[in-house]
């Protein structure tokens, strides 16, 4: 669970070796502790580009919050995680770019972002 509301735009610098990909987003993270895991949609305003490329990046999200269960024992909660805007680049935004910005962004919310309880189930 996340203690307070987080917005901003979510980035990564990758650089490749060869060609890469890219995908730059407008998010809010949101405390929701009346929600089971986490919950993911788009703004009710979403441009097309949004609603072309969110898909993928939903398809990425889910799969970085099993990662989290996984691979860092973290169960990522009661938060409700909305894009607002997604951007692309004409040649290097791709299904798979996008997909894995989504991952990384959920490993960095449930990671870095979200309260670490201990087993005695403080924080």
């Amino acid at each position: 669970m996340i203690s307070e509301a987080y917005t901003g735009r979510y980035r990564m610098h990758i650089n490749f070796g060869g060609r890469g990909f890219w995908c730059m987003f407008d998010y809010a993270a949101i405390p929701a502790p009346e929600v089971e895991g986490i919950h993911i949609t788009t703004s009710s305003n979403a441009d097309s580009v949004t609603v072309r490329w969110f898909p993928d990046l939903l398809r990425g999200m889910e799969a970085g919050w099993l990662m989290l269960q996984e691979h860092y024992a973290r169960l990522l909660t009661g938060v409700r995680v909305e894009i607002r805007n997604i951007y692309e680049h004409q040649v290097d935004t791709t299904s798979k770019g996008c997909e894995y910005y989504g991952k990384m962004f959920i490993d960095y919310l449930g990671r870095d972002l979200a309260r670490h309880e201990s087993s005695s189930g403080t924080t």
